[in-house]
């Protein structure tokens, strides 16, 4: 009897907690459950953070690409500056959704936009595990690069083309090294903002479940992708290892 008096009102309580919630959240279309506000606005204020990082990082990845692109003139070098470029703009769109939504939302409590928050959130899924492949290969990348400065330095006037005139292929390598390395590095932070950009985006939609499949779709699409173009350049990078040269600066 006193147990099942207890499992009654701990039945009331669990009501009542969920009536005094309705104000503060709104309902998840597949789950039914309330998701609160502070979550939203915590993700949110995190969404602008990590926006605004990735569109300064993405901007100073394209100024850096645009000197790897130049000296490089490979299609990879053509097709990462373009992406860059576009995750620029896929960046500079996260911290303005972030922001008037976040400004709708505590106006008049609206929610996100179901368009544009899904259009962001692909984006920025295809962003992330682009830049981290992207990055992987860079490493490998580095000796295919050394390769192609030692055929420039065989000729002046394409050394000097590409390069500063005066400069030794050590001094040459040396820059273009680090330029490639700041690359790399700012790559994988740009993979962390993308993938934090496109969890915040999937937690304001309302429908999560279709989102996550939509989600799925692609993630498998573009893994595929990825996956079969980094085999592609890391064979690249081994058959250019065995060039002599390379042995004295990647054995």
């Amino acid at each position: 009897m006193n147990s099942n008096i207890e499992l009654s009102q701990s039945n009331m309580s669990d009501i009542s907690y969920a009536y005094s919630n309705v104000g503060t959240g709104q309902r998840d279309l597949y789950t039914g459950q309330y998701v609160h506000k502070e979550d939203d606005e915590r993700n949110l204020k995190f969404a602008m953070v990590f926006g605004g990082v990735a569109a300064l990082l993405a901007l100073v990845t394209f100024v850096l690409t645009c000197w790897f692109a130049w000296v490089d003139w490979t299609w990879f070098a053509i097709i990462h500056l373009i992406m860059v470029f576009v995750a620029l703009l896929v960046a500079i769109l996260g911290l303005a959704w972030a922001f008037l939504t976040r400004k709708s939302r505590l106006a008049n409590g609206a929610p996100a936009s179901s368009a544009l928050t899904t259009a962001l959130h692909v984006l920025s899924l295809i962003f992330a595990v682009y830049f981290l492949v992207s990055s992987f290969y860079l490493i490998l990348y580095l000796s295919v690069h050394f390769c192609r400065l030692t055929s420039y330095k065989t000729d002046s006037s394409t050394w000097n083309k590409y390069q500063v005139d005066d400069w030794t292929l050590q001094k040459g390598w040396d820059f273009d090294r680090y330029i490639i390395i700041f690359i790399i590095v700012f790559g994988f932070l740009l993979a962390i903002c993308f993938a934090f950009l496109a969890y915040a985006s999937w937690s304001l939609i309302l429908d999560k479940y279709e989102l996550s499949r939509l989600s799925l779709y692609v993630a498998c699409v573009f893994a595929v992708l990825w996956g079969w173009l980094m085999i592609y350049w890391a064979e690249e990078s081994r058959a250019w290892s065995n060039y002599p040269r390379v042995d004295n600066y990647f054995s």
